[in-house]
């Protein structure tokens, strides 16, 4: 009867479940409460709240969401009312109240029911609503592209092209015009002057626009000199070619000026030919990678792949090892042979969409499906830890996408430019801040575990049971592992290690650990200050504490906001709370690495990664069931900034330490260059062999670590320690 109260887009939408007299707890002054009998319409998608039945109520006093609805309870402590239950919404908490026990029981099962469904379909109509904003866009994306052709038919002067290419590409065919200009001066004087003027007004249109778009700060400089030699020249040989007819001096100098305009113009040919072919390559490079980041997590790889999620993750793995060789070659190369950094672009941007690829598998085969409604409304049962392993694999893989093309376009500004240090030093950030985002990704995929099923241990989420006498509230086990309590240990023991580093024995530990070295301040990057290596260690571990105080300050909220939360899940739980402790136990490793005669840089550098990664899991885990909006949750994500850029800091202490202690390499290499020609290439082989060899070694190192982290963070062989 009251179904023209329903929206009518969609006639399942508006048609009416359930209707009947329900009591209603209302505000009517203040904080004073009272019940009123409302006329209650219940459809798919919405609760409606009307005064009256009759047909003259069309507008309802309030609207509840179905899909709203988190929790549902009943009970004789819900108000005052015999038969009351309650629906817990992000609003607040809505009380209603039957007229007997079984239309209580009626509405409450209909409710579980239709939850789920309701979730479902405003999901889908989510979906539907994005497409339609994609078809609007593309409509007006249409109509853009059809008024910028337009243009193009009414102005042969306005051009809208893609990368450097296209405007090196406009700029050659100008300086083509010239030539052929320059040519008719010889052969009609002054009556190619005009133009002569108009192409050269045309080319320095051109070259602003190619110098503009050129990121290669050498390219624009060749650019803009060159055109502004070829325009003085040009000028000088109209000149010449004023008086040309009755002076032979000035024949010969107009000959030979436009001899000199046609030498320039062969050459910045070769140059804008040369340079637009690379950019061309290296735009292509990323362009691949943007496509890959916007296909491979929203295409559905169906029956056409493997199920086995332990041999993607191999494959994976296999693919970050040959990512970290291309990365270092980059480094260590680019700068050397700049002609084949669109080689090493490529090569790159081929691994990352492979990688990308095996990504979206890995979670497809995980339960993750970005185009299911049911996954994307939350309704879907899918192992919370599960989830976690597999959303933070995909956004490890994002991270790493987007490092690569931050590299290529560093790596455009290499070509005839070699040499410039301050360029070094930015390829160098940007490879290793590449190589960074690789072993956080590597790091992900390792803590996915094979074994954990995806779908959920519960039963059911968010609603109450329905048992008799349980009035809808969830019955826990009184063991359990309190996290908060948890982390706050894990804090004193971190406090212990950093009241332990002011005890270092200096005398016993390895001198080039206590070298003193120059290097930028830790809290101020525009100072610098002398420090040791042990030093730097110890003021990462002093901004660990500060870390793990965040992360127990964010573990408050969250069990504020739900006090069951570690019963509820305590797989999570437990996850959490060996994220914590592992977190005091790499900075209390690294301490003892410190203090130890027997280590060295290296050994310090890789404890430092070990507390990093650590860190970087508990916020993982935090990040689950943490508010990303709160302040407790955004304090925490600047402390694990704080931590990656203080085991930075660790790792360039050690990078001068070790710089400070190979003088003698220098004046080794000096003497070489006396010897025989024999000695020196005997003395290359030998270092040839020592790289290969360290490079085997750290291969085998990584394929160690590689089974280690399985065994410790799951997916280990069955019976492992």
């Amino acid at each position: 009867a009251m179904a023209e109260h329903q929206q009518a887009e969609n006639p399942e939408h508006a048609r009416v479940i359930k209707e009947g007299w329900l009591y209603r707890e209302e505000i009517v002054q203040g904080s004073l409460s009272t019940w009123k009998k409302r006329w209650n319409v219940l459809t798919l998608l919405k609760l409606q709240c009307f005064k009256s039945n009759l047909p003259s109520e069309t507008e309802p006093i309030s609207s509840l969401p179905v899909a709203s609805v988190e929790e549902m309870a009943y009970g004789a402590n819900i108000g005052d009312k015999t038969w009351a239950f309650s629906l817990a919404t992000p609003r607040g908490l809505v009380k209603l109240a039957a007229m007997d026990e079984a239309e209580r029981e009626s509405w409450v099962s209909t409710l579980r029911a239709l939850v789920p469904k309701a979730k479902v379909e405003l999901a889908k109509e989510m979906l539907l609503r994005k497409a339609k904003r994609k078809a609007n866009l593309e409509l007006a994306q249409q109509q853009i592209k059809e008024s910028i052709e337009s243009i193009l038919r009414d102005s042969k002067r306005v051009g809208v092209r893609g990368g450097f290419k296209s405007y090196a590409d406009a700029l050659a065919e100008t300086f083509q015009g010239l030539l052929r200009a320059t040519d008719l001066v010889s052969a009609m004087g002054l009556h190619s002057a005009r133009q002569c003027a108009y192409t050269i007004s045309s080319i320095v249109d051109a070259a602003n626009s190619a110098a503009a778009i050129c990121t290669n700060r050498a390219i624009q400089d060749e650019i803009v000199i060159r055109t502004r030699d070829i325009a003085v020249d040009t000028a000088n040989l109209l000149g010449h070619a004023t008086t040309a007819a009755t002076d032979k001096k000035a024949q010969e100098r107009m000959y030979e000026c436009l001899a000199d305009i046609q030498e320039q113009i062969r050459e910045i040919l070769e140059i804008l030919a040369a340079a637009g072919a690379l950019q061309q390559q290296m735009d292509d490079a990323k362009s691949e990678i943007e496509v890959a980041l916007e296909s491979s997590f929203i295409v559905n790889p169906g029956e056409m792949i493997e199920n086995d999620v332990e041999k993607a993750i191999e494959g994976l793995t296999d693919r970050a090892k040959i990512l970290s060789t291309t990365i270092r070659n980059v480094a260590n190369t680019a700068c050397v042979t700049p002609d084949l950094v669109g080689q090493f672009s490529q090569e790159a941007a081929a691994l990352v969409c492979e990688l990308l690829e095996g990504t979206s598998v890995v979670a497809y085969q995980s339960g993750i499906d970005l185009n299911d409604p049911e996954y994307l409304a939350g309704t879907k049962e899918i192992n919370p830890r599960k989830k976690q392993q597999i959303e933070s694999l995909l956004a490890a893989a994002k991270g790493f996408a987007a490092a690569t093309t931050n590299m290529i376009d560093l790596l455009k500004q290499i070509p005839q430019q070699e040499d410039d240090e301050n360029l070094q030093f930015r390829l160098s950030m940007a490879t290793r801040s590449a190589d960074n985002a690789l072993n956080a990704f590597c790091s992900a995929t390792n803590s996915v575990d094979v074994n954990l099923s995806a779908l959920s241990s519960s039963g059911g989420r968010g609603l109450v049971a329905s048992g008799p006498g349980d009035y809808g509230i969830s019955e826990f086990d009184d063991d359990y592992i309190d996290g908060e309590a948890e982390l706050l240990e894990s804090l004193n023991a971190i406090e212990a290690t950093v009241r332990q580093f002011s005890v270092v024995d200096i005398q016993a530990a390895n001198p080039e650990l206590t070298r003193t070295v120059q290097t930028f301040s830790l809290k101020d990057s525009s100072k610098t200050e002398s420090i040791t290596l042990i030093d730097a260690a110890k003021q990462m571990a002093t901004t660990a504490v500060e870390f793990m105080t965040s992360a127990a300050e964010a573990q408050k909220a969250i069990k504020r906001a739900d006090p069951n939360v570690y019963r509820k899940d305590p797989e999570w739980t437990s996850g959490l709370v060996e994220a914590a402790h592992s977190v005091a136990a790499t900075t209390s490793q690294m301490h003892e690495v410190a203090c130890s005669a027997d280590s060295d840089v290296q050994d310090i550098v890789a404890a430092s990664r070990c507390v990093n990664e650590a860190t970087a899991r508990l916020v993982a885990f935090t990040r689950v069931k943490g508010d990303s909006n709160s302040v407790e949750q955004q304090n925490l994500e600047n402390a694990a900034r704080a931590m990656a850029k203080a085991a930075n800091f660790v790792v360039e202490t050690a990078k001068r330490s070790q710089e400070a202690g190979g003088n003698d390499d220098t004046s080794d290499l000096t003497k070489l260059r006396n010897k025989s020609t024999a000695e020196q290439i005997k003395k290359e082989f030998e270092a040839q062999a020592e790289i290969a060899k360290l490079e085997a070694e750290l291969e085998a190192a990584r394929q160690y670590l590689f089974k280690l982290r399985r065994v410790v963070h799951g997916g280990g062989p069955s019976g492992s320690q």
